[in-house]
């Protein structure tokens, strides 16, 4: 193995070494020490995740007082053994995981440690303990009984009938009770994309939780933390692996969220983590320890980071260092569920959006409070959230929802005629879905509109309609105008109409579309 640290202390004995490595493993992951085993292998036999055996390997080495080179990685040390062989090597004593078996620890090198968690019986399993523990948890008698059915209370209207106001509203009142085109785009989305907002239980409690969940669409990273933060009154802090392959979520985010008029503390942090880098993200935890002890923000992770790529599918990996950050902040976990957006076979790659433009619903679960996982062991802890995340919306009976054929039309014929990319192609459709414009594309007089997103509405549906160009939109020179002017320019790409702030337009544009905040919107007509 690279590296060339030297241990501190040129008398460690190997024991005494195995000694820590063991404790600490055993503490870190609730194991007792009959239980562990030098040569056992922390994932498959552990069933240890990457970023809990980077954290045994951090607290090894800090305690041996070492740094953790560059140039080692997770997957070197799939055995304690491995840990100690390599630390004893770097101290020059050429001590091997083969010559410290499980049972060749002396009593001598366990002096002075706290006395082990209680060790199973002979010849019982981790399975078993388990087991155990989840009957003692359950009422007598109630082993057999089917659990009783959840309430289920839909916060956004019924299925199919969303209403995005609760959402918006709480956005509009945070932004000064002024109506932005931010609040339009979202709305719009929400409209276009999310089938049904579900809460199965009661609620969390007020204040900041931490929400785990499966991953089905990049769209997800960005509809969810505002839905979150409406419904439960809190920004949310959220953790993205950054090579997933998503080329507008990320860009697109930090463009929604930099409307000049949304304060600095009402837009928590998005982490990036390079995907799969065990030690990156071990480097964030104490960061995000930090930002949830304030009370400010909820945090939401997908449990697996990667976006799933059909339904029905059943998640398998948690990290325990998760479940550890709640219980030691006193956060409820809050299970939250994606489905419909993905197809029942697997085509071969993530999906941006839900499958043919169609929705997605989402499952908020009854709320797993400290005190219950602080009861459970750690293994038993990360087996009920996974068993109450592989059961919310009924997973195993998923189906995509419709598709949505007429959008993808004008979404493609928008993209042809506009030149424009795909994703402003979408929020332009939301928008016109959303606020729909219709007038007598001849008549050559300028439309004077209310609000920027109107304003860009009016001046696609011109253009599209083929009104005599070139087309202008002219908007206010104003925080959100000038916000809806980087979206139009995006939406309406190179040969689009083109959009101007805060001046007339030069001579040749034969139809105006101008937005001018307080006029009436002649031709305009909301859905009911």
């Amino acid at each position: 193995l690279p590296g060339s640290a030297r241990l501190p202390r040129e008398g460690a004995a190997p024991e005494d070494l195995s000694a820590k490595a063991l404790w600490l493993t055993s503490e870190l992951t609730g194991y007792s020490l009959q239980e562990l085993g030098l040569e056992k292998d922390l994932r498959s036999e552990l069933g240890l995740d990457s970023l809990k055996r980077a954290q045994i390997i951090q607290a090894l080495w800090d305690r041996c007082g070492l740094p953790w080179e560059e140039d080692l990685q997770v997957d070197q040390f799939p055995t304690l053994g491995h840990m100690v062989f390599y630390l004893t090597e770097q101290a020059g004593q050429g001590f091997g995981p083969r010559a410290a078996s499980e049972g060749a620890l002396p009593p001598a090198a366990l002096e002075g440690l706290p006395a082990p968690p209680s060790p199973a019986a002979p010849g019982e399993d981790l399975g078993s303990r388990l087991s155990a523990v989840r009957v003692e948890l359950m009422a007598p008698g109630a082993q057999d009984a089917s659990p009783p059915p959840a309430e289920v209370h839909h916060p956004l209207g019924p299925p199919g009938q969303l209403d995005p106001e609760p959402v918006t509203s709480w956005w509009r009142k945070r932004l000064g009770g002024v109506e932005t085109t931010l609040e339009h785009v979202v709305g719009a989305l929400m409209l276009q994309f999310l089938h049904e907002v579900v809460q199965e239980g009661a609620p969390a409690p007020p204040g900041p939780r931490l929400y785990l969940s499966n991953h089905q669409t990049a769209l997800e990273s960005y509809l969810f933390p505002l839905l979150a933060a409406a419904l439960d009154g809190l920004p949310l802090e959220g953790v993205a692996m950054l090579d997933h392959g998503v080329e507008w979520a990320d860009p697109m985010r930090d463009f929604l969220v930099a409307h000049q008029d949304i304060p600095v503390d009402l837009v928590a942090p998005v982490r990036g983590v390079p995907s799969g880098d065990a030690r990156a993200l071990l480097r964030l935890v104490p960061e995000l320890e930090s930002d949830l002890a304030g009370g400010r923000w909820s945090l939401h992770l997908a449990v697996e980071g990667a976006r799933e790529r059909q339904a029905r599918y059943r998640l398998r990996e948690l990290s325990m260092v998760w479940l550890d950050l709640a219980l030691k902040l006193g956060l409820p976990v809050v299970p939250v569920r994606f489905l419909g957006g993905l197809p029942l076979e697997d085509p071969g790659h993530a999906q941006d959006l839900p499958l043919d433009f169609g929705s997605q619903s989402i499952f908020f679960g009854t709320p797993i409070l400290p005190a219950e996982l602080a009861e459970l062991a750690p293994q038993a802890r990360r087996e009920r959230v996974l068993e109450a995340l592989n059961a919310l919306g009924s997973p195993a009976d998923e189906v995509p929802h419709p598709a949505d054929l007429e959008f993808a039309h004008l979404v493609g014929h928008w993209i042809e005629f506009s030149g424009c990319a795909g994703i402003a192609a979408v929020v332009l459709a939301c928008l016109e879905r959303s606020r729909p414009f219709r007038e007598d594309a001849s008549a050559l007089a300028p439309r004077v509109m209310t609000h920027p997103s109107d304003g860009i509405v009016a001046t696609a549906f011109l253009a599209r309609a083929g009104a005599p160009g070139p087309l202008a939109l002219v908007l206010p020179d104003t925080a959100d105008g000038r916000w809806a002017a980087t979206l139009a320019g995006m939406a309406f790409g190179e040969r689009g109409p083109k959009v101007f702030v805060g001046a007339p337009p030069p001579e040749g544009f034969t139809t105006l579309v101008q937005v001018e905040p307080g006029r009436p919107c002649p031709g305009l007509h909301l859905p009911n």
